[in-house]
């Protein structure tokens, strides 16, 4: 018995270690431009057999690839995958707002951006999600001349965050909002 669990461990560590070199050459190959060699890294790791810790970052990079590549919609689409099937992933908040800048962008879908930020804005106080949610809300509600909405909007953002990423920017929202 002792030794089977021994040689499962080992072979663990060697396919979790295979999965990690997959992921660090799609980095790679992303990083260099390699769109089409890195995709197929990435899908290595996804295919694998075995859920791994590292699916919400190949689904991210992947993603990416996608989105570099115009095509909008199958990179929103894993981003999505992400929020719902690893919401508590590092890569979760980062997906989330990805899926608001494409949305606001390339795929002119402002109504389901917004969706998504006032998700975000209700989501985890003291968050990331929350932060960027609120940031998101006041932004596209300017955008859109919902000038109550926007201000009501900076108003929580700096009721938790006045010192946040986006806490200048906010002021400089709310000035022009009337607050």
């Amino acid at each position: 018995m002792k030794k089977l669990f021994i040689l499962t461990a080992i072979s663990w560590c060697g396919l979790a270690h295979g999965w990690s070199a997959d992921l660090a050459a799609a980095e790679k190959l992303r990083a260099s431009g390699k769109f089409d060699h890195a995709e197929t890294e990435y899908r290595a790791v996804l295919t694998s057999k075995l859920q791994t810790l590292e699916w919400p970052e190949a689904k991210f990079g992947l993603a990416l690839c996608h989105e570099e590549r115009k095509r909008f919609r199958d990179a929103e689409k894993l981003f999505s995958e992400i929020l719902r099937e690893f919401p508590s992933s590092k890569f979760a908040p980062e997906a989330a707002w990805n899926i608001i800048r494409l949305r606001c962008g390339s795929l002119h879908d402002r109504r389901g951006a917004l969706e998504m930020a006032e998700k975000l804005a209700d989501w985890k106080p003291g968050s990331s999600f929350n932060e960027r949610g609120l940031y998101a809300v006041a932004v596209i509600n300017y955008w859109d001349k919902r000038k109550k909405k926007s201000k009501a909007a900076c108003l929580d953002y700096l009721k938790v965050y006045s010192d946040g990423i986006y806490g200048e920017a906010v002021k400089e929202l709310l000035s022009k909002v009337g607050g």
